[in-house]
């Protein structure tokens, strides 16, 4: 038993008290958070994958605005920055045309 013999019941509470404070002070990024879910096995992190998309079946019509705004905007900052290409609306019904055919 060593050290823990001599711990009342008061003071492992305490103890405990504190484990739990710390434990919940821990502050969680988005960027900690996308780290520790692609650690994940695959299966894991495809079942997490369809849980958020669900999730967003929930949200309401103005937040949907909000985020399809917001990605509009990333996507044209990328376009300015050259970090992506635009594709000719003729090219990208071609290629619809081409994967219903398949």
């Amino acid at each position: 038993m060593g050290r823990l013999a001599n711990i009342s019941g008061k003071e492992t509470a305490r103890a405990f008290e504190r484990q739990a404070r710390k434990a919940r002070m821990t502050i969680v990024t988005r960027d900690n958070l996308i780290a520790a879910a692609l650690k994940l096995p695959h299966k894991e992190r495809a079942k997490l994958a369809s849980q958020l998309i669900r999730s967003l079946d929930d949200l309401p019509e103005a937040e949907w605005e909000e985020v399809w705004a917001a990605e509009a905007e990333r996507r044209l900052e990328n376009v300015r920055a050259g970090r992506s290409k635009e594709t000719p609306l003729k090219e990208v019904f071609a290629r619809a045309r081409a994967l219903q055919s398949r």
